[in-house]
């Protein structure tokens, strides 16, 4: 840090970072950078590991001042190339079990008949009621079959259950995985946006500014339009 060149003179507070005559808030530029980074990185130390005297101004925190952002890490998973290749396994056992499940179609979901909670009983009762006086049923009306749809429902609905607990868990920690790794690079973003000039690292701060300057065109668009 000793050998870090700077081209103009820069102080920095615990709550402003000015460079030349541009006073820009460390908040707003650095929204998940902890400033304790920022000072350590922009102000050069002395012999005794103390950052300048002559470039950094420091104060007591204030009450109402933002704080520093904390590293962000929902998850941290340790599946091995063993682990997933099992899980590949597992699900494949699943999919040739269950291959006699179906798929509906958005219209055929809204027009079939459903039996909810309320309705279960009565289709219960009912289905015992007609196996037990087939003479009053038509030979077309398989109520065999019927009791064994609800056999099957029976013996189904706890793997639903189980199943249901772990896709909501994987999308959980899916959404978890994609949030840590977001927030880690805008912090690194943000470092290379100030820092990253004339170190060599310009074409790629380009390419990942094409993702806000992305956002920004298409939040102008419909004001452009009115």
């Amino acid at each position: 840090r000793k050998n870090l060149n700077y081209s103009r003179s820069a102080f920095i507070t615990s709550r402003d970072l000015t460079f030349s005559n541009s006073r820009l808030p460390v908040e707003a530029s650095f929204p998940s950078v902890k400033k304790s980074v920022l000072l350590n990185v922009l102000c050069p130390l002395n012999g005794d590991g103390i950052n300048s005297p002559n470039l950094l101004e420091s104060r007591p925190y204030q009450q109402n001042e933002t704080q520093e952002a904390m590293p962000q890490n929902l998850i941290s998973l340790t599946l091995t190339p063993a682990d997933h290749a099992a899980i590949a396994d597992a699900l494949s056992t699943l999919e040739s079990k269950l291959s006699g499940l179906i798929s509906l179609s958005t219209d055929e979901r809204r027009s079939l008949n459903k039996m909810g909670e309320k309705s279960e009983t009565f289709c219960r009762r009912t289905l015992v009621a007609m196996n037990d006086n087939p003479g009053l049923i038509p030979a077309d009306v398989d109520v065999a079959e019927a009791l064994r749809d609800m056999a099957q429902l029976d013996a189904l609905r706890p793997h639903i259950v189980r199943l249901k607990k772990l896709i909501g868990r994987a999308e959980d920690s899916e959404m978890a995985l994609g949030s840590d790794a977001m927030v880690t690079s805008l912090e690194g973003y943000a470092l290379l946006k100030a820092l990253g000039k004339g170190s060599g690292l310009d074409a790629l701060r380009r390419d990942m500014s094409v993702r806000f300057s992305r956002k920004a065109r298409a939040s102008e668009s419909p004001a452009a339009a009115a």
